[in-house]
């Protein structure tokens, strides 16, 4: 982007991202209860979340920006 953005541009990007998050909120609340209530499932969300957390710590992936990847 060249110059400065539009007096609108940071309230498009939330509204972006407002309704970004409503429909993954929608995806999420279709899910019925007894797919987390199933131990099975919940094991694999919780090791699925842990390499992911892991996975901050992996050099090369992602980028450097001012120090922070």
């Amino acid at each position: 982007m060249h110059g400065d953005p539009s007096n609108y541009f940071y309230f498009f990007r939330q509204l972006r991202n407002i309704g970004f998050a409503v429909i993954m909120a929608g995806i999420t609340y279709s899910i019925p209860m007894r797919f987390f209530q199933n131990n099975k499932n919940t094991t694999i969300i919780a090791i699925l979340l842990m390499i992911l957390q892991i996975s901050v710590f992996i050099p090369g992936i992602g980028i450097v920006l001012n120090g922070a990847r």
